[in-house]
């Protein structure tokens, strides 16, 4: 199965945040991936540099500038402070056909902290399968 992982990042996670994009990790600017063919998303992770000792943020994708139902959006909080690790049924995914946008954004409430928290979000890609 052809794949590869994407990196995104964003340092200093701060608090009353919505739907604010990731960077791609290595780029200054770039915050959309343009697939170069058909890809589905088969893995999602989201790890923080500081545990959040408050609050809540969740990281959703999207695609084409829509965020997208699924994968659902991963959340971190009391339950999973620092680390999210999600394996995605390729036949329910959402599929990315060539020339398709995938970005992630996240999203924080009024409580969360550290904001000195960085984040990084990965998202593994596939071949899709299947009809």
């Amino acid at each position: 199965m052809l794949g590869h992982d994407l990196a995104w990042l964003k340092e200093n996670l701060t608090a009353s945040q919505t739907n604010q994009p990731l960077t791609l990790l290595g780029y200054t600017a770039e915050t959309e991936y343009v697939c170069p063919f058909d890809l589905c998303v088969s893995r999602i992770r989201a790890i923080l540099t500081e545990k959040r000792t408050a609050g809540t943020l969740t990281v959703t994708v999207w695609k084409n500038g829509v965020a997208v139902s699924f994968p659902a959006a991963l959340t971190v909080n009391a339950l999973n402070p620092q680390f999210r690790d999600v394996a995605v049924d390729q036949s329910q995914a959402t599929q990315f056909a060539l020339g398709d946008r995938l970005a992630l954004v996240f999203t924080t409430d009024a409580a969360w902290l550290p904001v000195t928290s960085d984040l990084i979000a990965i998202v593994s890609l596939a071949r899709p399968y299947g009809p």
